[in-house]
């Protein structure tokens, strides 16, 4: 009588180990097809057995079977005896099945397996309590190694737990719970006030003197805004010969890197930035041309060497045949000097000078007024358009080393030495590397207008490319906020958010430009006064005043020969008389 309440006990506990296995089975089942609803595609799920003990056996099998029956969700099945292989698919839920628990996870093959489950996939631990204390222990454990959408369900007790974090919280749920109960989102309840981030100086992540923030801080900003956490940036200690991972390791207390980064081999710790960032050139802008080089541009080589040649050639005829013409054709088409009525010359001499006077009035037309356009607005020496243009210029051509380490692009240079430089460095002869955001930044800065000539830049961008590709952002391994961000990345994208970050930062600095340069421009100078005026007057009154003096001159000349001319009549009609006289005195 005395074995009867002891095998009531048994068979009580029995019967309640029985149904509580067909309960997490069907809990942990229910859970997995939940999960496989919210997705397109298979559903991937790990179940791993790492407990000797026949009740785990038993509900590892039990749950393999029921999971087996749905389409959607693709089973991979290990023990404690079985390695992680890299080639096993990554999972999207996996369940756990351990005996009692102990203080520290230090079995190696759990770790792991562990090591090798993201951050986004959902984990069941089930085990047999022992002790309510090793309960927040385990999941600070499983933490470490980024399993935060993580419950724990007791097979010998009836409790279900549940954990958030950031500071780590125990919830712990009588029965079991609906699946959306337990898959709610882990990082919008994180109780995290600040977050810190390191960045490179470049146009994209580095925060202006007057603290404007720019189109990488603000993503990141507003990205941990949506989450109630407050982002701060410092930055980084180290410079780019150091890779992104080194150097995130080195920096205390910063969690992600704010810059763009190009990969060259790709993981799960990149997120890309979907935008092709393209490389190029900072170049100089063409200068005036002098006075000399005005004069000289309305014809290219060729035509002054036609024009030299038309010369030499009818300076040849008429120094070996003067006969040929009467009148010098060159001079007379150019200057109008005629010796003889061209009228009155042969017709073959009339035909060339009538060709060559067209010839050059409409070659004088063309270059009057490409000078007279050309003084008006002055015209630049030609801006490079390619790669080649600004090798044949032997242009110095520097770069940021703190930002690009070129060992690993392959840029399209063509021969072009590259010299590391801090920073843009506005002279002549002189150009810059960098991608083309930035340079569209520089080109809107105050130092890049030539005060001498207002509207003017110095430096303009190469139209050839250099290089592009697709950025990535960088995060630690297994970041709870990789995947997070990358979906927030995407709709941000999508909405122009991005794009019109960047406008508002060029306006920006259009503005400040504009604002900087009306305050340091002379304007006195551009207003048309009698100062202004009076060189052009003197010009005038030197001009009139030659002219003036050409016809007083022409006047006496005129005056005297016509004088000289009568003087010599009248000694001539006396000579004359006076020879009459002395025939008729010598008859008579």
């Amino acid at each position: 009588m005395k074995l009867l309440p002891l095998l009531c006990i048994l068979l009580y506990h029995q019967v309640f180990a029985d149904y509580r296995d067909r309960e997490v089975v069907k809990f942990v089942a229910n859970v997995t097809y939940t999960l496989a609803a919210r997705r397109t595609g298979t559903l991937i799920c790990w179940l791993l057995l790492f407990s000797i003990e026949s009740s785990s056996e038993q509900l590892y099998g039990d749950l393999s079977k029921e999971l087996s029956v749905g389409e959607q969700v693709t089973i991979l099945q290990a023990d404690y005896t079985k390695n992680y292989d890299a080639t096993y698919p990554s999972p999207n839920v996996v369940t756990i099945f351990a005996g009692a628990l102990n203080q520290k996870l230090n079995d190696e093959h759990l770790i792991n397996w562990l090591e090798a489950i993201p951050v986004e996939c959902f984990v069941i631990l089930t085990f047999k309590q022992t002790s309510v204390k090793l309960v927040p222990q385990t999941a600070a454990a499983f933490a470490g190694y980024a399993v935060v959408n993580f419950i724990m369900i007791a097979v010998n007790e009836d409790v279900v737990y549940s954990f958030h974090y950031m500071p780590l919280q125990t919830y712990s749920t009588m029965g079991f719970p609906a699946p959306h109960i337990v898959l709610y989102d882990r990082l919008g309840l994180l109780q995290l006030n600040e977050i810190s981030g390191a960045y490179f100086q470049d146009a994209y992540a580095y925060p202006l003197a007057d603290m404007m923030a720019r189109v990488d801080n603000k993503l990141f900003a507003l990205f941990f805004q949506t989450l109630g956490i407050r982002f701060k940036t410092q930055p980084a200690s180290c410079n780019a010969s150091v890779s992104f991972s080194k150097c995130l390791d080195l920096q205390n207390n910063t969690d992600i890197f704010i810059n763009q980064y190009f990969a060259h081999q790709l993981n799960d710790q990149l997120i890309d930035s979907i935008e092709m960032q393209r490389f190029g050139l900072f170049i100089p802008n063409g200068r005036p041309l002098s006075i000399v080089e005005i004069f000289i541009l309305p014809f290219d080589a060729n035509v002054w060497l036609l024009i030299g040649i038309l010369y030499l050639v009818y300076y040849v005829v008429h120094h070996f045949a003067p006969t040929l013409f009467q009148n010098n054709i060159i001079l007379l088409a150019v200057f109008g000097w005629e010796k003889h009525t061209l009228r009155l010359t042969e017709r073959c001499e009339k035909l060339c000078t009538l060709a060559i006077i067209v010839l050059f009035f409409q070659l004088q037309c063309a270059y009057e007024t490409i000078v007279i356009s050309s003084l008006i607005n002055r015209p630049t020496k030609p801006i490079p358009q390619t790669i080649q243009d600004v090798r044949k210029q032997n242009m110095k051509v520097l770069y940021d080393a703190n930002i690009l380490n070129l060992k690993h692009f392959d840029m399209n240079l063509e021969g072009i030495v590259l010299n590391s430089g801090i920073h843009y460095v506005n002279q002549e002869n002189t150009a810059f590397l960098c991608n083309l955001f930035s340079l569209e930044l520089l080109s809107m800065d105050v130092t890049n207008v030539d005060i001498t000539d207002p509207g003017r830049p110095r430096h303009v961008i190469l139209k050839q490319t250099l290089w592009q590709s697709v950025a990535f952002y960088y995060f630690r391994k297994k970041s709870i906020f990789a995947q997070r961000f990358a979906r927030f990345r995407r709709l941000a994208f999508e909405a122009g958010l991005q794009q019109q970050w960047k406008h508002e930062l060029i306006m920006y600095f259009k503005r400040k430009r504009d604002m900087l340069y009306h305050q340091t421009i002379d304007r006195d100078r551009h207003i048309l006064n009698i100062d202004n005026m009076d060189p052009i007057f003197k010009l005038f009154l030197v001009q009139w005043g030659a002219a003036l003096f050409v016809f007083i001159c022409e006047i006496c000349v005129f005056w005297l020969k016509n004088h000289a001319q009568r003087l010599l009549v009248a000694w001539y009609c006396r000579q004359i008389e006076r020879f009459n006289n002395m025939l008729w005195i010598m008859s008579h």
